[in-house]
C-alpha cells in the first residue's frame, strides 16, 4: 500500500492535476507526476505487505497519512521552508483537525472525504503514489519470474479477472494482502459458481 503527500508552499497550480483514477493513459500519469514531482514538495510512504497482513488493512489506512505527513514536516525542513503555515488533507474521513508545530512551520491538517478529487494537492498526492506504487511493481516484476503467473506485468498487481483466477490456482505469494486476495478469490470464485 502507498500513500502520498504533496504540500504546495508557493500556492502553484498545474493543468490537468485531478485524481490519479481520472488519469488513465500510465504516461501522462507519468508526465504529470514529473511536474508535480519538481514543483511541490512531495513524499511517499509503502507500507509492505507483511505488515498488512501483520497488524491489519485499517490499521494501514489509519497510520500510512501519519507516516506521509511526518515525512512531508522532514521535507519542508530539509527545504529550509520556516515560518510557513502548511494546510494538509488527507483524504477521506480519519481524524480530528489537528495543528502540529515543527521546524518553524505549522501544519494544519484535517481530513476530507474525496479529496484526492476535489483538492489540487490530494490529486497530485494521488497521482505521485500511483506512479510511485506502478514503478515499484514494475520493478518487482523485472527482477522475479515469480509473479508471472498473475499476469502483474500487465496488470500492476490490481484485481483483475486474470489475477483473480491465478490467485485460485496459484495461491498468496509472499507480496499479498492476505485479506484483499482472499476476497479477490472469494468473489472470483462465486461468479465462477453462478456460471456452472
Amino acid at each position: 500500500m502507498v500513500f502520498g503527500g504533496c504540500l504546495n508552499i508557493a500556492d502553484i497550480h498545474i493543468p490537468d492535476i485531478r485524481d490519479s483514477k481520472a488519469v488513465k493513459v500510465e504516461k501522462r500519469r507519468k508526465a504529470l507526476c514529473a511536474a508535480i514531482e519538481d514543483q511541490l514538495l512531495c513524499a511517499t510512504v509503502f507500507i509492505p505487505s507483511a505488515i498488512i497482513n501483520a497488524k491489519g488493512h485499517a490499521w494501514a489506512v489509519q497510520n500510512g497519512p501519519w507516516a506521509v505527513c511526518h515525512q512531508l514536516m522532514a521535507v519542508a525542513a530539509r527545504a529550509g521552508i520556516d515560518g510557513a503555515e502548511c494546510d494538509v488533507v488527507f483524504d477521506g474521513n480519519m481524524q480530528d483537525d489537528e495543528h502540529i508545530d515543527y521546524g518553524g512551520v505549522r501544519f494544519n491538517i484535517r481530513s476530507e472525504v474525496k479529496a484526492d478529487a476535489n483538492v489540487f494537492e490530494c490529486s497530485a498526492a494521488s497521482i505521485v503514489a500511483k506512479v510511485s506504487r506502478d514503478n515499484w511493481i514494475a520493478d518487482l516484476v523485472s527482477n522475479t519470474d515469480a509473479y508471472a503467473d498473475y499476469g502483474v506485468g500487465s496488470n500492476k498487481g490490481y484485481g483483475t479477472v486474470h489475477h483473480a483466477d491465478a490467485l485460485i490456482e496459484h495461491g498468496l505469494t509472499d507480496r499479498h494482502r492476505q485479506g484483499a486476495a482472499s476476497t479477490l478469490m472469494h468473489n472470483r470464485k462465486a461468479k465462477l459458481d453462478k456460471t456452472r
